[in-house]
């Protein structure tokens, strides 16, 4: 992996021993060439050990970055790949440290190279080379033996590396223990890969692999072991085997694809990524129609019309393409489709999305931005770093959300499904073009952008928010915390900050934007500082102006959950009827009524940081609370953030037992296994298997 032109492919070349071509081109998606090294035994000087190994050549433009996503595997060896003799290709490196930690995390060997040795001074080798060791450090890796500087044309440190490379394999093959039966599958793909059939189609279903290496090479008869080989050569490299759904029965999955060469795939991909035919159907900005999908894969021999399904599963499955419906779009009157396309799939092309934006998207801003008759909410998330796919992926999500208005590479524009009246737009940004990019004035920009770049922000993605109900406006908000947290945590393991901007009017009507994080508001909240905020008067020199922390981030004063508001002055916390892990519980009164109050559970040593996941917790089972109305589960009445800690108001429920001492009492527990063998038959027919296996340490009955 590495930056367009850092020479990636002349290393693989001089690796295998091949002629460097007289005019370099470009990789075009990814190339896969499959070798042998040897190991030489020092003592005898011969041969004595075969590597076989894939090498994978990712292309370094960025409109591939979307793909790599399918070939980054946990069990393969990263070479990052920088030109010493240029100064800007040092700084991609931790672009390609990133992507793959976002991915792997630390399950995986990566060596960083340097080439073009013979290009620079000593000095200047001495210099870069420092510079990657450093970052090595930060990310783990032995500076001193991982970090490689050769050169290709005089063959320096060439052999070092490909020593390097045997000797991680022996290393990781030590740990690993592979059944003997594995190479049969090796042997019956490469078999079927020399037929006619499948050389230029290179896919079968998952049982006909499965018979055809039982009946020719004697693969034992069963198929949960023929499984466990495939998803191993998948992640190898040797194969790909996506699995879909772990739900299915072995036998229903022995219906899935296996796709032989890897190369095949990446073809497929790049039919949509860079195809100029591709790019000539769009009916709009970065969409297509499935049915100009077979314009793109137009060869009936690579591509014949019954796998088009499949393909188009695993790019869906990947956002290379999200599908969208009509209903999703607002087309203009020009755009609008054919009365025989209105009931066709569109798919969104995020590759295919224009770098800018154009006249239609800034008329469109420029309309929502006019109407002084809503509410403006501002957040940054803002980003050590951005991983490939995370933009789209974001859009993707986005785009099945809401109603999507206008879109572009690095953001886009949508309105509430509910609501036509809330207008969403996000936008991604660089540090560097935060400063000229926002068309409003920004408190101390300077030192921000300075503090961000020591904290070292890379990318910010902003959200503005327009409505004209402040209510509906908390829970679009929620949605979008949501969609980030999952993005971030979840599916790229990356972390992020939520800063929170709002306007300060001056006298002739400018807006001066103030920032605060998301943890300072918290902690504003938590101290109960007359939920307000202190803020400079641009007016005069001297003087302050108080802001409710509700018109600025009404997600965490809960104004969407006003209604159920309480004064917890008039609880006296005296009377303690039981306690959990998340909260101390008490018996208060409340209108006449008697209720029970969960007061969370906080220890004074506490740090800050713990202190806002307890918020953020209490946030959580507040909402999910609130939505909940089940005859056995305890109705919420109310709430109050009035107090530290917060405290939750809920139904009390008369003669109630400590839920230990209830499965404590074999007699509870006979009444729950009878009621668990009335449903037997039904969870049978869900092909689940409860065991019970009840152990009463006071009674030696079970």
């Amino acid at each position: 992996m590495g930056q367009e032109a850092v020479g990636k492919t002349t290393l693989i070349n001089t690796l295998l021993k091949k002629e460097k071509p007289l005019e370099t081109i470009s990789t075009d998606g990814i190339d896969i060439t499959t070798t042998n090294f040897s190991s030489i035994n020092q003592s005898q000087q011969q041969e004595n050990e075969n590597y076989q190994f894939i090498i994978w050549d990712f292309a370094g433009q960025e409109v591939y970055y979307s793909t790599h996503q399918f070939f980054i595997s946990k069990k393969g060896i990263y070479i990052v790949v920088w030109d010493v003799s240029k100064d800007q290709s040092i700084s991609r490196v931790e672009y390609w440290l990133q992507s793959i930690r976002s991915v792997v995390q630390n399950e995986c060997s990566i060596l960083i190279v340097g080439t073009h040795v013979d290009q620079v001074s000593e000095d200047q080798l001495n210099q870069s080379k420092n510079q990657i060791q450093q970052l090595a450090q930060k990310y783990e890796i032995d500076s001193q033996n991982n970090v490689i500087c050769v050169s290709c044309k005089t063959q320096l440190n060439i052999e070092t590396l490909k020593s390097k490379l045997i000797q991680i394999s022996k290393q990781t093959m030590k740990n690993i223990q592979i059944p003997s039966t594995y190479v049969l599958i090796q042997q019956a793909t490469t078999k079927l890969m020399n037929e006619t059939t499948h050389k230029q189609f290179p896919v079968v279903e998952a049982r006909q692999l499965f018979e055809f290496t039982k009946d020719k090479f004697g693969f034992p008869n069963d198929q949960n072991k023929f499984e466990r080989a495939l998803i191993y050569y998948h992640q190898v490299g040797s194969l790909f085997y996506f699995e879909k759904n772990e739900n299915l029965t072995i036998e229903q999955r022995m219906n899935q694809k296996v796709i032989l060469n890897a190369q095949w795939l990446t073809q497929a991909m790049a039919q949509i990524v860079t195809n100029p035919e591709a790019k000539g159907r769009l009916i709009k900005n970065g969409i297509l129609k499935q049915s100009d999908l077979s314009f793109c894969w137009k060869s009936s021999e690579l591509f014949p019309q019954s796998i088009h399904e499949y393909l188009i599963d695993l790019m869906k499955q990947f956002d290379i393409m999200i599908p969208i419906n009509q209903n999703q779009f607002n087309f203009n009157q020009s755009q609008q489709l054919q009365s025989k396309e209105q009931q066709e799939q569109l798919f969104l092309v995020p590759s295919m999305l224009i770098e800018k934006k154009n006249q239609l998207i800034n008329e469109k801003l420029k309309k929502i931005n006019l109407n002084e008759n809503q509410f403006e909410l501002n957040r940054w998330y803002s980003f050590s770093f951005l991983p490939i796919g995370f933009i789209p992926r974001l859009q993707a999500k986005l785009i099945d959300l809401f109603i999507l208005q206008q879109i572009w590479k690095n953001g886009l524009i949508v309105t509430s499904k509910q609501n036509q009246n809330i207008n969403l737009i996000i936008e991604n940004f660089t540090i560097e073009q935060i400063e000229n990019k926002f068309s409003f004035k920004i408190e101390n920009i300077q030192n921000l952008n300075q503090k961000m770049k020591t904290n070292n922000i890379t990318h910010i993605t902003c959200l503005k928010l327009r409505t004209t109900n402040l209510i509906e406006c908390v829970n679009v908000i929620i949605k979008i915390n949501n969609l980030m947290n999952n993005l971030v945590q979840d599916w790229f393991h990356i972390e992020h900050k939520i800063e929170y901007l709002f306007p300060i009017f001056t006298l002739n009507n400018e807006q001066i934007f103030n920032i605060i994080t998301k943890s300072q508001l918290q902690q504003l909240i938590i101290e109960n500082k007359n939920k307000s905020l202190q803020i400079k008067n641009y007016n005069s020199e001297n003087d302050k102006i108080e802001i409710d922390i509700s018109e600025i981030a009404p997600d965490l004063t809960m104004n969407d959950l006003i209604f159920n508001s309480i004064n917890s002055n008039q609880f006296k916390f005296d009377k303690k009827i039981g306690e959990g892990s998340f909260g101390i519980i008490f018996e208060e009164t409340l209108n006449q009524s008697k209720v029970a109050i969960k007061k969370l559970k906080f220890n004074e040593n506490e740090s800050e940081n713990e202190k806002e996941q307890l918020f953020e917790e209490f946030c959580n089972e507040l909402r999910i609370m609130k939505n909940l109305n089940h005859k056995n589960i305890v109705n919420l009445i109310g709430y109050s953030i009035d107090c530290w800690p917060f405290i939750l108001v809920m139904e009390l429920i008369s003669n109630s037992m400590d839920l230990y001492q209830f499965l404590n009492d074999p007699l509870n527990i006979i009444q729950i296994i009878q009621k668990l063998d009335k449903q037997r038959n039904i969870v049978a027919n869900n092909h689940l298997k409860i065991n019970i296996e009840i152990e009463n340490q006071n009674n030696n009955n079970n």
